[in-house]
């Protein structure tokens, strides 16, 4: 009887730790949250998916609230054969990732009747013009984008951005973002058992 104690009493903690943790931890991320908080509710939520993604562990959740997220997530060697680690919006269809960045302020390009500028870090990947789901093309030389319409030119020694939009209204008629990140969206290396 000591004998079969021993074994069921020493042998079951080995085999529970042997099996690992028994449930996963679920992060949530949300528009109005904070990368310094835990992420562990609703109320404590991460503000970027990329910190929400980074904490992550094997079977681990993570839940997207609703919302536009302008940012570009990357990860290396997230998840193991031994568990299923979920990537989900709260609600399907309600998330938005943008690896896009809004358009500083605008002012118009003197002496140029169809030209806007505005400050910009770095060369643009893309301008996009949201509300008409137009990109811009870019122009050769500033004064190209006077009489071509949904254009744009960089200065990199100015770090100005020049463009028209696409039907030479003002430019308050739309939204414009720009493509500076070097990647955008959602992108896993080496992903395993990631859904």
């Amino acid at each position: 009887m000591f004998l079969l104690r021993a074994v069921v009493f020493g042998l079951f903690p080995m085999l529970c730790l042997l099996a690992g943790p028994t449930h996963a931890v679920e992060y949530f991320v949300s528009p109005g949250g904070k990368d310094a908080g835990e992420g562990r509710s609703p109320e404590t939520a991460f503000a970027t998916v990329q910190k929400g993604v980074d904490a992550l562990s094997p079977g681990d959740v993570l839940t997207i609230a609703p919302g536009e997220y302008r940012e570009s997530v990357r990860r290396k060697g997230l998840g193991s054969a031994d568990a299923e680690t979920r990537i989900r919006a709260a609600i399907p269809g309600t998330v938005l990732l943008r690896g896009n960045e809004p358009l500083g302020p605008v002012e118009k390009a003197a002496p140029y009747r169809f030209v806007y500028q505005t400050a910009v870090a770095k060369p643009p990947g893309a301008v996009l013009e949201e509300d008409t789901l137009r990109t811009l093309v870019p122009a050769l030389a500033l004064r190209e984008v006077e009489t071509s319409p949904g254009t744009w030119f960089y200065d990199a020694t100015a770090g100005r951005l020049y463009f028209s939009t696409t039907d030479l209204q003002p430019v308050e008629t739309h939204r414009y973002s720009l493509s500076v990140r070097d990647r955008s969206g959602l992108a896993l290396v080496d992903p395993v058992r990631v859904v």
